[in-house]
């Protein structure tokens, strides 16, 4: 099979599990070589990331910035890397689409830049957050500022990465050249089926 390649990028995690499951996917299809799009899950990685990061920083918003917790999530508020369980509940939730659906962007071969601006704008919501919350701020209001937050997030993402496909059109030729179609699909349905 195609070596796959996570270049500049701390990805090597979401590059394993993809290459296991891509092993039954092949066979399924009758493929002599397929990837999933490692740049869609990074998508979905970041995106997830950046909302567990607002809700501990709201769930912490009264606490010293100084407090251990607050320092750490202050001090990193999003990584590349990663493990198992996490690439597992990104496709559980997210499902996957074929590289072609979603192929990678110079920014998700080398995250490095794109890294520094989400953790800019995640520290920025941060700081927004933990002042509304310590002026007395309703929760509301304050989870109305974290959705402002992660759209801000979600333009970024799509700038640096593209937007994730909801749907796509799914047809290939298998390994003997027989053509197959599916038509159009969601990611969590061509989870289900490949």
């Amino acid at each position: 099979w195609k070596v796959t390649n996570q270049k500049r990028s701390g990805r090597c995690w979401m590059f394993a599990a993809l290459n296991l499951l891509r092993v039954g996917a092949m066979e399924k299809m009758g493929l002599k070589n397929f990837e999933f799009s490692q740049n869609y899950t990074l998508f979905w990685d970041k995106f997830e990331r950046s909302n567990y990061f607002l809700e501990e920083i709201i769930f912490s918003a009264d606490r010293d910035v100084d407090d251990r917790l607050v320092a750490f999530l202050l001090g990193e508020p999003l990584s590349d890397g990663g493990q198992w369980n996490m690439a597992i509940n990104i496709i559980r939730k997210h499902g996957l689409v074929p590289k072609s659906a979603m192929p990678e962007t110079e920014s998700s071969s080398n995250t490095g830049r794109m890294n520094s601006i989400l953790k800019y704008k995640l520290r920025e919501g941060a700081r927004t957050i933990r002042a509304a919350v310590q002026s007395g701020v309703d929760v509301d209001t304050v989870r109305a500022q974290k959705h402002e937050i992660l759209e801000e997030i979600w333009r970024i993402l799509c700038i640096h990465l593209g937007t994730p496909p909801a749907q796509f059109d799914w047809q290939w030729n298998d390994k003997d050249k027989k053509f197959h179609r599916d038509g159009v699909v969601t990611p969590q349905e061509f989870v289900a089926r490949y």
